[in-house]
């Protein structure tokens, strides 16, 4: 794809405009360019220029409204046509001591100044409408050839910040593009730097490399990295495991979560759903090797390392660690038991657990794949169709309730929920019909 091909959205085509009508340098950059060149859409547009804060105020704060979003960086963040623009001074950056941030920056009247400081070359172009492709590192001949590489020496550029180890795995994972072999050299001697970068950092990035399409050539090719990040993982590294794999413990976590559907949840629980296998391997009699209550050590395993290593929400930790926990569970094949399970972990969380299940079997040796594979369909048809028949499986779908209960004349309190979650087993169990005179005659037998 040539630059001229490259059509930019109105609003950003607007601010370069404006901002070149006065004088100054503009150009989109970054991604928004690298995605264009691939004949991707962009999601986000960002704007560089040689104009100053105050003058990309004076330029366009009569027009569209401006956040100061990074004004001590040089950038501010524009609303216009209904999407918002990072607009960014050209800089140089100084050290980064923190390993994260330059401790100073120095404003640029040079355009190549600010494509110097970028991480990967297929990130450091820029593209003028009126001017066309700035390109001073081969940026789009990397992008053609599907290459990540630094801009500049890359133990250097990955040590200024250690997230951009993370970063050039996540980008091969997304893009389905290799690193160059002295990038991939520099993220594997410098992947334990990633001890230093923040968790949340780390999480942030972490989901967006497990969302990939290409994420278990990544987890595969670059899980020193993934050790780094991760340090559960690395216990199942060639750990071997029994006749129903033909894949060690860590390159079957690894097809697993490619096989997972592409949700956040889902994906992390693929990564973590076997990282406490290796504390409960043991060999038995025959010589076959098993893994008994690794679910629920994998689901403890996982549990600590998020209150560690990494950071999500309360709410996401927890859909994440009920599927680690009952990925392993034996789920019987009737209607009565899908609505036990649906009773336990509602529909969406239930189906969650099965996409996992299909994705572990996935990972397993053929027999035993097939079988899984077959056994999680039924289980589906089974779901749909008491999703569809509007079984009752729920305290909520119960007709009846703790105020019909004591208006019968049952004492109020703890036992309340225990009766009522009693008479839901009762009409999943067939006992009782889902009808509130039958329920108030049945809960005088409990």
């Amino acid at each position: 794809m040539t630059a001229k091909m490259i059509d930019m959205p109105s609003g950003a085509r607007d601010i370069i405009d404006a901002l070149m009508s006065r004088g100054f340098e503009a150009y989109a950059v970054g991604g928004c360019v690298r995605d264009s060149l691939m004949g991707r859409v962009p999601h986000d547009w960002d704007v560089c220029t040689s104009a100053r804060p105050c003058d990309v105020r004076d330029a366009l704060g009569a027009r569209y409204p401006i956040i100061p979003t990074g004004e001590k960086y040089g950038t501010l963040t524009v609303s216009a046509d209904g999407e918002t623009f990072e607009v960014t001074t050209f800089r140089g950056d100084g050290a980064y001591s923190d390993g994260r941030r330059p401790d100073s920056v120095t404003f640029s009247d040079n355009l190549a100044d600010d494509l110097s400081r970028r991480d990967f070359t297929m990130n450091a172009v820029a593209y003028n409408p009126r001017l066309g492709l700035a390109d001073p590192f081969g940026g789009a001949e990397d992008i053609r050839r599907r290459v990540i590489r630094t801009v500049g020496a890359p133990r250097a550029r990955l040590a200024e910040d250690a997230l951009r180890i993370m970063r050039a795995c996540r980008f091969a994972s997304e893009l389905g593009f290799s690193l160059d072999p002295d990038t991939a050299a520099a993220v594997k001697a410098l992947a334990p730097t990633l001890a230093n970068v923040a968790a949340e950092r780390i999480s942030a990035e972490l989901i967006k490399l497990l969302m990939g399409s290409h994420v278990e050539h990544v987890l595969n090719a670059h899980r020193e990295v993934l050790f780094a990040a991760v340090p559960p993982l690395a216990a199942l590294d060639c750990l071997e495991q029994n006749r129903h794999h033909f894949l060690d413990a860590y390159r079957h976590t690894a097809r697993v979560v490619a096989a997972s559907p592409p949700v956040p949840e889902v994906r992390m629980a693929a990564l973590l759903h076997d990282v406490g296998k290796a504390a409960c391997r043991t060999v038995g009699a025959d010589g076959d090797v098993h893994f008994y209550g690794h679910a629920e050590i994998s689901a403890e395993t996982a549990d600590a390392l998020f209150a560690k290593e990494l950071r999500f929400s309360g709410d996401f930790r927890k859909r994440v660690l009920l599927l680690i926990r009952h990925h392993n569970a034996e789920i019987a094949e009737t209607g009565a038991n899908v609505k036990r399970w649906l009773a336990r972990l509602g529909e969406p969380a239930f189906r969650q657990l099965l996409d996992l299940n299909a994705a572990d079997a996935a990972g397993h040796a053929d027999m035993a794949r097939e079988r899984r594979e077959a056994k999680t369909e039924r289980l589906r048809l089974l779901l749909d169709v008491v999703i569809a028949s509007k079984d009752c499986f729920s305290l909520q779908s119960l007709d009846i309730n703790g105020h019909d209960l004591i208006a019968a004349g049952h004492e109020p309190g703890p036992q309340m929920g225990r009766l009522l979650r009693a008479l839901l087993s009762a009409v999943i169990d067939g006992k009782c019909d889902n009808e509130k005179s039958a329920l108030l005659r049945y809960s005088t037998q409990i």
